[in-house]
């Protein structure tokens, strides 16, 4: 392997319970019932998606590119609070070991852009990456494989040398139909997930470092 590439949320930082409070303080306002087995389909998926599959069904009047700004307000107000955003525990051994290496890294969201600037900066992590790749970047997010075909490139690894970290169900199929091996992540905060056709399914961040020497 040449490249590691990282989802961001609930792999790098345990967001998942952030977006969970935000994303259901909509669904209250929208009068919208969401079973958490439901929600959890949506993890690592995009905003767009999962409003656009809700206002299909519910048939609400918001417009989906509002929801979607609402959301990001509400989640950008909350990472700012002074230690509300935490790293994943094993994060930053991980991280350092992998540059040290030399493996080429990315990081490969669903998230805005702009989110993954603030969080990177946040949490002091950008240093240990060579490219930051969003879900903007790209026509169609997980379970499709455009994200992770997209960081390769960026980071001029073919996808056959590239191993990705995840911790969401769609986020292991995307990986699995770009060609790549992958890691499943049982993220501590993260809605369960169906990891099963991931190549290895880990519980600890520390346990990667064995299976990438």
């Amino acid at each position: 392997m040449k490249a590691v590439i990282f989802d961001m949320d609930g792999v790098l930082i345990d967001s998942e319970p952030l977006y969970y409070e935000v994303e259901h303080s909509i669904y209250d306002e929208l009068g919208v019932q969401i079973e958490d087995e439901r929600y959890a389909q949506y993890v690592g998926s995009s905003a767009y998606k999962m409003y656009s599959d809700l206002k299909e069904e519910f048939h609400f009047e918001a417009d989906i590119e509002e929801l979607i700004q609402k959301t990001r307000e509400r989640i950008e107000e909350i990472i700012e609070i002074p230690g509300k955003l935490k790293l994943i525990e094993g994060v930053i051994p991980l991280l350092q070991w992998c540059k040290e290496k030399e493996y080429k890294t990315a990081i490969a969201s669903s998230s805005h852009d702009e989110m993954i600037q603030k969080v990177v900066d946040i949490v002091d992590i950008r240093q240990y990456f060579d490219t930051l790749v969003s879900g903007d970047f790209v026509k169609k997010s997980k379970p499709n494989p455009d994200i992770f075909l997209y960081a390769a490139k960026k980071l001029e690894v073919k996808p056959q040398n590239c191993i990705v970290i995840e911790d969401s169900s769609n986020g292991v199929k995307a990986a699995n139909r770009a060609g790549m091996k992958c890691i499943g992540f049982q993220s501590p905060n993260t809605p369960p997930q169906n990891l099963e056709i991931a190549d290895q399914v880990v519980v600890h961040m520390t346990e990667i470092i064995n299976i990438l020497k």
